[in-house]
This record gives structure tokens, C-alpha cells and sequence, in this order.
């Protein structure tokens, strides 16, 4: 079975001669990506245009051609699956830095930029790019924006949906979007951020850039025991210091990295922890020494990196883990978990009791800092038990990392490897909810099949009513309008009484608050600061605002924005859903929570949020 002779006929005269391919070498390129080379696609289209991403889209819905979005192919989550009648389109072309505003902090680049290059344009200016993947020297930031794509860095400035403000995005009927953060109504562009290619084409987006520090030292913290590293994570984080990155190895690991990069690391240690601070001077050395002081007697020793060649020699191993890792020759798999900080201890523990029950080589990696761990299996490919046992440990792993609170990935995304997993991470309510959001974006479903959700199952609620006011949301945009033209979004009035009791739990460890959606902000500072804590928000308007009145306050958006990790919520067909949770990193399903800023009860009454809140600041 292949693509439909009329449809290639159709697209050679929509597209020049150089943007198609259908045969040679070019097809089998665009089938691999990090992992394996998969079947051929019925074609290839190379854009260089948005109009080449419009013509194609508009041509591919008229004859039901599944189109495969792609860049560097530099996913672990099986991000795409090709086949011959499907379309691949492959967005490298889309590789211009549009403008760079050093003034502004923004920059506007197409997707194919590679987020390094990002980088390396605009650290003349002395900004920076803050998303940094492992990736970051191959990986485009089309493909950072896919999969909300953290890294390192993420524990002080947050992942990529915090540095993306404007979108321009080709529907799947080859219509245009235009999406702000700063719009009224919906976020709809917050929906597209870690949506797997499966809702639009991302052509254009304009990025937040930040100066850079002043300076950064790097501490490198070595210990005898594991639980006593987790342990100095939290200290770390209670005492009030966020650092730049946190990131945490074991033994296995380190002599990996000592054997492809010597970086001076002990091989008898158990576990490392490096640390970065960056900002003034009077502030790196002051958080420096008050992270020395934390660690003093319970790290066996630390480590000091001042200058940028001492700090690259420090950090050149754990950067190069991935290559360190291809120097082996066997197969290994990168688990992706996270969960609440104070259970990291607990999860490692886990990871290495199913390595031990199924005889796997265990290393470990992460950013400690915000929870999220990366169990790593090594292999023997051509061994077919040693495949299906490393299959085994990962679902053992998935199950393991949502008993402890966590999820299911924190930054390599679902694609398919995960989609079995998504009926244990949420309910048929919320996935019904999802598939009603990929319906009204994407009707005939060609928009990277087989990613993300789960096959439907008769479980799964209708949902007509919250289907229906996604299609006029979602129809808004492709009429060009503002979302929040599809409906006058009515929220209650600043001082409006709830009802029921002013429920709240705060998690110092991990740095998170849940309240009831009806609690007053004046309150929840009170009880946060009650715990050394505060919630980083935009002062609210009325003194008597409430959570659920903070969601749809056009002031308070960005502070929303960058702290809202879930709520819970009652659609309008009635069922019960939460979307997000406690965990800092969380790029499980659709970034639902979206939906519900900016839009009232149109799309559910929030009955909880959770918010990211922060020690208070140093007198």
C-alpha cells in the first residue's frame, strides 16, 4: 500500500520540483532518526516556505494523507513512525533566525534552528537561549517546542513553554494560527507546546531570551552513599538556593564518562552531584558558600570550578554521556521519569531493585534538582530475550515512577513508545478530553498518526458539549481570530463568595502548593509564608481574589503561566479531570491546564489548582 498516484500529481504541481521527493536516497534519510531506520514514506516534502507547509497540509486533508512532521529526528521516544503511505515533512529547511531583539529579549526563529546555533547567534549579545537539552548542538528548537523540552537549566529558568510568547502554526486543513501567551482567552498556544506534531506544523515562533549571568561557579559534590546525595538535593533546595542546574550520576556512570572523557571524577564514589550558580558576584560567592556549608560532612569531598576552562573540564563528562554511551557498541535505553524531589532516593532505589530482578546493567543520571531521573539499561541488541527484558524493566519503571507521585515523562515525551502507558496515568475522562482536543485540531487524524494517545477504547466518555466548544475555539483560529472571540469567557467577579472549606497542602520538599480554587490569594501567601514560601505571582488587581479568578485575570497571566503545574476541574458534560501534577516536569499527554486560563468555566469549573511556589527571598 502506498500514497494514491492523483495525490502525487496534485502535490508536484502545488510544489516545486526540488521541495518533493519520491524516490531515492532522500526517502530513506527521512525515515531514521535517533534510534532506528523505519519504512519509507510514500513521499518527502522539503519546505522552505510556509507556503510549501500550507499547499502540502491543504493537499494531504483533501486525499486523507498521513503527514509526518520532523526535524532532526533526534527524539528517544519513537516520535514519529513512517510508512509508505505516509508523508514525511521534514521542517530542516526552516532554518532562519529571523530577528534577534538584544533590547526586547526575544528572538523570532523558524523551526529548523538548531537550538545551539540559537545559542552561539545571540551570546555575542550577551543572552542566551535558557532551554537546554542534551541535545542542544543537534536538536531544533522546532523539536524543543514539540516536546516542551527541558534540560539542565530548567530547574532555575523552566522548560520551553516558559520562552515561548508567539506561535505561527499550520493547521491540519492548511489553515494559518497566529497564537499568543499574552492573548486573551484559552492559551492555545500553551496546547501546541509538547504536543508531538500530532495538533499543527510549527513554522515561526518567537522565543524569550535571557542576559547572561555574570558569572557561574560549578561545585562538584562527591559522596559514599546515594540516599545521602538525594538527601543534599532537598537541603539544597529548602535552604532557599536554586541553582542554575543540579545535576545528579552514580559510579556507573562516572566511570563511563572518565573512560570517553576523563573529567577527573572519582571511580569509587557512589553517587556525584554537580552544581552551578550563576548570576552577580556578591551572589554566586554567597550562595556558593551557603551550598558548602550544606554539604560540609555530608559529602565525602567538593570540588570548586571558578573559570570557564575549570567548569568545562568538571561538566565535559556528563555533557557527552550520550556519545560516551554510543562508544560501548551495545544498545541502551534512556528512561525518562519524574517524580516529587523527596521521592528521588526512593525511585533510584526502585530502578535498581528491577535491574537486579532482570539482570540489566544500570547506570543513572538526572536533574536532581527538579526530580527527574534517567535510569539507563544497557543491552545486547541482537540478544531478543535481552530486548524483551529491557521492554519489561521500562514498564516496571513507568509503574514504579506513578506509585511514588510521578509521571510518566518529564521531557522525552510519550510518542509511541509510551502510548500504552498513558490509561494508567489518566483517567477515560481525561483521555476522552485529550482526543476531543486532537479532534477539533486535526478531524481526519493525519497530523503524525499513532503518537500520543492511546487508541480509543467505548470506556471513554463522549464529552459532546466540551467537544463542540473545542471545534468553535479551535474554528476561531482558522478564521483568524482571537480565541476568545468564539465565546464571551465569563468568569466570577473579584470579591464573588464560594462555597466549602479553604482546603490547601503544601509540599516544602518539593517546593508546591494545591489549594482549593476558591481560596483567596491574601490566604495562601499567609499559610505559604507561614513555611518560609511564597507563590512568585503577578500582584493581583483585587485583594480578594480568589485562585480560580487569578486563571482568568489578564495581569496576573504571565505569573500564572510560568507557575500553574495542575488543577482539577469539572468539564461541562460533568465528569471530574486533572491535568498536570505535582511534578516541576510533567510532558505527559496534551498540556491541558491551558485550556482553562483565560476561558472561565467555558471549558470546566476549576475546582483545585497546584501551583510552583518558591522559598522567600534573603533579607
Amino acid at each position: 500500500m502506498g500514497i494514491h498516484p492523483e495525490f502525487i500529481r496534485k502535490m508536484r504541481s502545488a510544489l516545486p520540483a526540488e521541495v518533493l521527493s519520491v524516490t531515492g536516497e532522500e526517502l530513506q534519510a527521512s525515515a531514521r532518526d535517533f534510534w532506528s531506520q523505519q519504512s519509507l514514506p510514500g513521499a518527502l516534502v522539503r519546505p522552505t516556505r510556509i507556503e510549501h507547509v500550507i499547499q502540502t497540509m491543504r493537499c494531504a486533508s483533501a486525499y486523507g494523507v498521513p503527514v509526518i512532521p520532523r526535524a532532526a529526528g533526534t527524539n528517544i521516544c519513537e516520535g514519529f513512525h513512517s510508512s509508505p503511505d505516509a508523508l514525511i515533512l521534514d521542517m530542516r529547511q526552516f532554518k532562519r533566525i529571523k530577528q534577534i531583539d538584544a533590547e526586547g529579549l526575544w528572538a523570532v526563529v523558524e523551526p529548523g534552528v538548531i537550538n545551539g546555533a540559537l545559542q552561539a547567534q545571540v551570546r555575542p549579545h550577551g543572552l542566551f537561549f535558557p532551554p537546554d537539552p542534551a541535545s542542544a548542538q543537534i536538536s531544533t528548537i522546532g523539536g524543543n517546542i514539540a516536546t516542551n523540552a527541558g534540560g539542565p537549566q530548567c530547574l532555575k529558568y523552566g522548560v520551553t513553554t516558559h520562552h515561548v510568547q508567539e506561535l505561527t502554526a499550520v493547521l491540519a486543513d492548511g489553515s494559518v494560527a497566529h497564537l499568543k501567551a499574552s492573548a486573551t482567552g484559552p492559551d492555545l498556544r500553551g496546547l501546541l507546546i509538547g504536543s508531538e506534531g500530532t495538533l499543527a506544523v510549527i513554522t515561526e515562533a518567537v522565543v524569550d531570551l535571557a542576559p547572561l549571568p555574570e558569572i557561574t561557579h560549578t561545585v562538584l559534590a562527591i559522596f559514599d552513599r546515594a540516599e545521602t546525595a538525594t538527601h543534599a538535593v532537598s537541603a539544597i533546595i529548602r535552604a532557599g538556593i536554586t541553582p542554575t542546574a543540579l545535576e545528579f550520576f552514580d559510579h556507573r556512570a562516572a566511570r563511563l564518562f572518565e573512560s570517553v572523557r576523563p573529567s577527573g571524577y572519582p571511580l569509587d564514589a557512589e553517587a556525584l552531584l554537580l552544581i552551578d550558580v550563576a548570576g552577580n558576584g556578591a551572589e554566586v560567592e554567597a550562595e556558593r558558600a551557603q551550598i558548602e556549608k550544606l554539604l560540609r560532612g555530608e559529602a565525602r569531598e567538593l570540588r570548586l570550578a571558578r573559570s570557564p576552562q575549570e567548569r568545562s573540564l568538571l561538566w565535559q563528562g556528563r555533557i557527552f554521556g550520550a556519545q560516551a554511551l554510543l562508544t560501548t557498541g551495545r544498545a541502551f535505553y534512556i528512561a525518562d521519569t519524574t517524580v516529587p524531589r523527596q521521592r528521588i532516593h526512593d525511585m533510584l532505589y526502585a530502578a535498581q531493585e528491577i535491574a537486579r530482578t532482570h539482570q540489566l546493567d544500570l547506570m543513572t543520571t538526572g536533574h536532581a534538582g527538579d526530580g527527574n531521573i534517567h535510569p539507563v539499561f544497557q543491552y545486547d541488541r541482537h540478544d531478543p530475550r535481552q530486548v524483551e527484558t529491557v521492554r519489561k524493566a521500562c514498564d516496571e519503571l513507568v509503574l514504579a515512577a506513578l506509585e511514588l507521585g510521578g509521571t510518566l515523562t518529564g521531557e522525552h515525551g510519550i510518542g509511541a513508545e509510551k502510548r500504552k502507558h498513558m490509561h494508567l496515568r489518566f483517567t477515560q475522562a481525561e483521555l476522552a478530553a485529550q482526543r476531543a482536543l486532537k479532534d477539533a485540531f486535526d478531524p481526519d487524524q493525519i497530523l503524525n498518526p499513532g503518537i500520543l494517545l492511546p487508541e480509543p477504547v467505548v470506556a471513554e466518555p463522549p464529552l459532546p458539549i466540551l467537544r463542540q466548544r473545542l471545534r468553535d475555539c479551535v474554528a476561531a483560529c482558522r478564521s483568524g481570530e482571537d480565541a476568545s472571540s468564539a465565546r464571551a469567557y465569563a468568569y466570577d467577579p473579584p470579591g464573588a463568595q464560594k462555597q466549602g472549606g479553604a482546603s490547601m497542602q503544601i509540599n516544602a520538599d518539593n517546593l508546591t502548593c494545591t489549594a482549593s480554587a476558591h481560596v483567596q490569594l491574601p490566604l495562601l501567601q499567609a499559610r505559604l509564608a507561614e513555611q518560609g514560601l511564597h507563590a512568585d505571582l503577578t500582584v493581583a488587581t483585587h485583594h480578594e481574589q480568589t485562585l480560580s479568578q487569578l486563571l482568568q485575570d489578564d495581569t496576573a497571566r504571565p505569573g500564572v503561566l510560568g507557575h500553574l503545574l495542575a488543577l482539577k476541574a469539572t468539564l461541562p458534560d460533568g465528569a471530574s479531570v486533572r491535568f498536570g501534577s505535582e511534578n516541576v516536569k510533567d510532558v505527559a499527554g496534551y498540556d491541558m491546564k491551558h485550556l482553562f486560563i483565560g476561558s472561565g468555566d467555558h471549558f470546566g469549573r476549576v475546582e483545585e489548582i497546584t501551583l510552583q511556589v518558591a522559598p522567600l527571598p534573603h533579607e
